[in-house]
């Protein structure tokens, strides 16, 4: 799971909309299959929030001066890690996310209709 929200979090970072559909539907189902507490509820707000963001910022025209993304930084390791590194890995690791998150996806759907068809309640 770690590597699942890593790799969302480069897609999202890198403003791509099926990485953050996928992040809060995976979150959103934990949190149903585990039980709601106001935490999890906030995060998945937040979550909502970044689909919303993403999709907002898919819509921008590259051309004007208003959508002008700010320079990405790399004068230190962290600058790297969270400024060169999405843009670096995302186009290499795109596809093969895309079929993980969705075997995942598929595969906790299974899961929560197994758990209540049996009438398994936590």
């Amino acid at each position: 799971m770690l590597v699942f929200y890593f790799i969302g979090g480069i897609g999202i970072r890198e403003r791509n909309r099926y990485a953050a559909v996928v992040v809060f539907v995976v979150y959103a189902l934990e949190a149903i299959s585990a039980g709601l507490g106001i935490v999890r509820i906030i995060f998945a707000a937040l979550l909502l929030s970044n689909v919303r963001a993403t999709f907002i910022a898919s819509r921008w025209k590259a051309e004007s001066e208003e959508a002008a993304i700010p320079p990405r930084l790399s004068e230190t390791l962290s600058d790297r890690f969270s400024d060169q590194l999405p843009m670096w890995l995302w186009p290499k690791i795109r596809i093969p996310y895309y079929i993980f998150s969705s075997v995942l996806l598929a595969l906790m759907a299974v899961g929560l209709v197994v758990m209540t068809g049996r009438g398994v309640t936590r």
